[in-house]
């Protein structure tokens, strides 16, 4: 009986062992999706800025262009006939006004592309980072795998040595049985109480099956959850 005991305590240990690793798995399941969707966020922000950058270093050329075009009519002007002197002083002051005005939009637009530069640097360092991340918890959650795997071959070996153990006991109490047939009354008494300790042993060992059936198949409906999460992980 106390044989006995000792391996149905081993078996309720083995299946807290499985339910801690279920649990531990799911975390880190939970903690990769979030991962994921972090480092999604962090790409979608660095492809927008991505964008403006390209939109501002367009700009920033158009400036340039028109910058140099307004300089070479400020140049031509200033090469027109002397007769023109009056008049092309104030076309060259307003092309002037006109070329200061350029280029300090030139230089907005150099600052504006300086800018996103380094918003587009510091948002690929937080994607490289989300991806050392994902890969880290990817490798966590392969190790709660495996060691989830070697609890639940443990589990089952346990619980294999325990039904093996009740069968021995209940061999032990037939031999028992038929050894007390030797005295009438001495074996009527003694077939009685085998009977009833056979009844409980047998009752205790369905109750035991029934457990570790009912524990066995939600470890196997965790571990159909955790694949469907993994396809699911992998098609996304």
């Amino acid at each position: 009986q106390g044989e006995c005991e000792r391996w149905r305590a081993e078996a309720a240990a083995a299946a807290e062992e499985r339910d801690t690793v279920a649990r531990q798995h799911s975390a880190a399941h939970a903690e990769l999706v979030e991962a994921q969707g972090d480092a999604a966020a962090v790409e979608r922000s660095l492809a927008g800025t991505a964008a403006e950058l390209g939109v501002a270093r367009e700009a920033a050329k158009r400036a340039e262009r028109e910058l140099g075009q307004t300089r070479a009519e400020c140049q031509e002007l200033l090469n027109v006939a002397a007769s023109h002197d009056e008049k092309s002083g104030a076309a060259q002051l307003m092309l002037e006004g006109r070329a200061e005005h350029l280029q300090e939009q030139l230089n907005a637009a150099r600052d504006d592309n300086e800018a996103l530069r380094l918003r587009v640097d510091e948002l690929t360092t937080k994607m490289q980072a989300a991806q050392h991340e994902i890969e880290r918890f990817q490798r966590s959650e392969a190790l709660w795998e495996q060691e989830r795997e070697t609890f639940l071959e443990i589990s089952r070996g346990r619980e294999a040595a325990l039904e093996a153990e009740v069968a021995r006991l209940h061999d032990v109490a037939t031999a028992a049985d038929s050894q007390a047939s030797a005295a009438a009354a001495e074996a009527a008494r003694q077939r009685e109480e085998v009977g009833a300790r056979a009844e409980a042993a047998q009752a205790e060992a369905a109750e035991r099956s029934r457990l570790a059936d009912a524990a066995e198949a939600a470890a196997r409906e965790a571990e159909a959850r955790a694949r469907a999460a993994e396809e699911e992980l992998g098609r996304l």
